[in-house]
C-alpha cells in the first residue's frame, strides 16, 4: 500500500470502512433477491411451461406477462447494482492507492488481493446476469408474438406451438442460469467482505 500521507482523504481506515458497509448492504439485497425473485420466477416458468402445453392461449399469455413484469424491474436492479459495484471498486482502490487498471492489482496485501479478486469476479456475474435477463425477455416477448399469431387463426398452429415451447424452454433454462449465477454473486460478495475487512483489522492503523 501507498504510504498514508500520499492517500487522499478520507482516511483509508475510513474509505474502506465505508466501502464494507454499502458492500454488506449490497450482499444482503443480492441474499433476498435469490429467496424472492429466484422463486417467482421457477414458479412461472413451471405455469408457463403448464399453459403451453395445454394449447392455453390465454393462461400462457397471463404467465409470460407475468415474467415481464418480474423481469423489468430485476434487468434495472442489475444495472444499479453494475454501477453501485464499480464505485466500491474506486473506493477500494482509492483507500489502497492502487490504479483502477490494470484490472489486478497484484501489490496488494494478500487479503486485499483476494477482496479485489472477489470484487472482480462479482462484476462478471453481475454482467452474465445482465445479459442472461436481456436474452430471456427477448424469449418471452417473441413466445408472446407467436400466441398472438395462434389467437389470430395460424395456419399451422402445431408449429407454432412447437416454436413457442423452444423458446419456453430456453426461458427455462434462463432462469436456472440467473439463479445459480446470483448465488455465485452472493459468495463473491460476501468474500469481498470478509477478506476486506480481515484486510482493514490486519493493514490499516485504526
Amino acid at each position: 500500500m501507498a504510504a498514508a500521507g500520499n492517500l487522499p482523504h478520507p482516511s483509508p481506515a475510513t474509505l474502506l470502512n465505508a466501502m464494507l458497509d454499502e458492500s454488506a448492504s449490497l450482499d444482503d439485497r443480492n441474499a433476498q433477491w435469490t429467496e424472492e425473485a429466484a422463486r417467482e420466477l421457477r414458479n412461472i416458468a413451471v405455469a408457463v411451461r403448464a399453459n403451453a402445453q395445454a394449447r392455453n392461449v390465454a393462461g400462457a399469455r397471463a404467465e409470460l406477462t407475468s415474467t415481464v413484469q418480474h423481469l423489468t424491474p430485476l434487468l434495472c436492479h442489475f444495472m444499479s447494482e453494475g454501477v453501485q459495484m464499480r464505485k466500491l471498486r474506486r473506493m477500494f482502490r482509492t483507500a489502497v492507492g492502487a490504479p483502477m487498471v490494470p484490472a489486478a492489482a497484484p501489490d496488494l496485501p494478500p487479503f486485499f488481493r483476494v477482496g479485489d479478486q472477489c470484487m472482480s469476479q462479482a462484476e462478471i456475474s453481475n454482467g452474465i446476469l445482465r445479459n442472461t435477463s436481456e436474452s430471456m425477455s427477448g424469449r418471452v416477448n417473441a413466445a408472446l408474438t407467436l400466441l398472438d399469431v395462434v389467437e389470430a387463426g395460424a395456419t399451422n398452429p402445431d408449429e407454432v406451438w412447437g416454436t413457442v415451447n423452444e423458446h419456453l424452454e430456453e426461458v427455462t433454462t434462463y432462469t436456472e442460469m440467473m439463479v445459480a449465477q446470483h448465488t455465485a454473486l452472493v459468495l463473491h460478495m460476501r468474500c469481498v467482505v470478509m477478506s476486506i475487512a480481515a484486510g482493514v483489522r490486519l493493514y490499516v492503523p485504526a
